[in-house]
């Protein structure tokens, strides 16, 4: 977890929370789980992404939790912000890609200008892929008497940020939000990461026994995207993993073993992501810590 003049960063959540010691958890399928407590929030900036988010935001007030909201964000072809003014309490999940969200309604798109979004109701998640929700924002109020008004009742109730992640765990898997895609998929997914992203469609329809055209139609059917903009984001998470092991490094050395070709080709995805050149993007990091 990093802060660079008071903003939270982490590869795929930039949240604006102040300079607060706030615990990270690493919890099963690699998600990422932020627990924000007695602290307004502004805003969070979430960047362009493969992975869903969902952002718990409430109140409390006299230790019961009010002002529910949930918000559920699909995977992002580029960055949204999320204005949190009216909440003093926020719990944030950074999901596995292949997990989704089952039970959500009110849909609301990136892209203003889209209409009929493709999925909308409620519908067993086993019928949800990650491309129904590409680009997506649904915003939702519970009702005093749902599952979800519940689950943040026992979630505000709990002591400390290890049982909160653990309660958040149990409603997750309870709500059976794990998605049903084919085996053949998401081993193309696994084939992509072990390699960080350093893959072509070619070697990966030779793994998979596949044709480039299915392998590229079949990715695009479950997740949104094809396997080579899957390919952007790895080797972007990858490349912030190593600047934020060493940012004094010169940008050359993030890139090897990574993937880019050159250093415009890294310098151009780095930017088209993280709003910044990498060498902006560095220097915040080494002012920060300069200061700290």
């Amino acid at each position: 977890m990093h802060y660079i003049n008071n903003k939270l960063i982490q590869p795929y959540l930039e949240a604006l929370f102040g300079r607060y010691g706030y615990p990270e958890h690493l919890c099963p399928e690699h998600m990422k789980i932020y627990d924000i407590n007695d602290c307004p929030a502004p805003e969070i900036k979430i960047t362009a992404s493969p992975y869903p988010v969902l952002v718990i935001s409430y109140s409390l007030r006299d230790n019961i939790p009010n002002n529910l909201k949930f918000t559920y964000i699909g995977s992002l072809s580029k960055s949204i912000t999320l204005c949190l003014n009216d909440f003093d309490c926020c719990f944030i999940a950074v999901l596995d890609d292949n997990m989704t969200f089952s039970e959500t309604e009110d849909y609301s798109s990136v892209n203003p200008s889209e209409k009929n979004p493709p999925h909308s109701g409620r519908t067993a998640c086993c019928d949800i892929y990650p491309a129904m929700l590409r680009d997506r924002v649904i915003q939702k109020i519970p009702s005093d008497d749902s599952q979800e008004a519940l689950f943040i009742r026992k979630l505000s109730a709990e002591s400390s940020s290890d049982r909160r992640a653990g309660c958040f765990n149990d409603y997750l898997y309870k709500s059976r939000c794990i998605l049903r895609c084919p085996q053949s998929i998401k081993n193309l997914k696994t084939v992509i990461l072990r390699s960080k992203g350093n893959i072509s469609v070619s070697e990966m329809a030779s793994y998979a026994g596949f044709s480039e055209r299915s392998v590229n139609r079949s990715f695009t059917k479950y997740y949104g995207f094809g396997p080579k903009d899957y390919c952007k984001y790895i080797r972007f998470q990858c490349a912030l993993n190593e600047i934020f092991k060493n940012p004094m490094r010169q940008n050359s050395e993030f890139i090897q073993n990574i993937g880019y070709s050159d250093q415009a080709h890294f310098q151009r995805e780095f930017k088209s992501f993280m709003g910044m050149t990498p060498k902006q993007f560095t220097r915040l990091i080494n002012e920060a810590n300069a200061k700290s």
